[in-house]
């Protein structure tokens, strides 16, 4: 895929994606079977988005979102300045792991100082988006 071209997985792509799982590891087609294709979450590109995709790792779907709504009762709102605001203990003090909060102020950080342009992020091709 040429550099600035957007892709979105879709549907099709999905199911593509979970035959080439299964061509190597053939032990998990039962479970494809009984429970259909994983679901696509489509999500707003975004600053929010990543704190979101952050609070998710490793933890019940359920309890992120608990977490991320305990977020926006506390900071009104899910940007940069409110993050770095809050900073690491403030975050901890709403429930955030260590680790996690030092991500979300790492983050808010490289946002705040123009060394991470979310904007143009969800633009980029897989390899400078990393």
């Amino acid at each position: 895929m040429s550099a600035g071209r957007q892709r979105r997985l879709d549907r099709a792509g999905l199911a593509r994606g979970v035959e080439h799982i299964l061509a190597r590891e053939p032990r998990l087609r039962p479970q494809v079977e009984r429970f259909g294709l994983p679901p696509l979450w489509e999500r707003d590109p975004g600053f929010e988005t990543l704190i979101r995709i952050i609070l998710e790792q490793q933890v019940a779907t359920a309890a992120a979102e608990a977490l991320r709504r305990r977020l926006l009762g506390e900071l009104g709102e899910i940007t940069p300045r409110r993050i770095l605001d809050a900073g690491e203990d403030g975050l901890r003090a709403l429930g955030v792991t260590r680790q996690k909060s030092g991500y979300c102020t790492g983050l808010a950080e490289r946002v705040l100082a123009g060394r991470l342009d979310i904007d143009a992020l969800h633009a980029a091709d897989d390899e400078n988006a990393r």
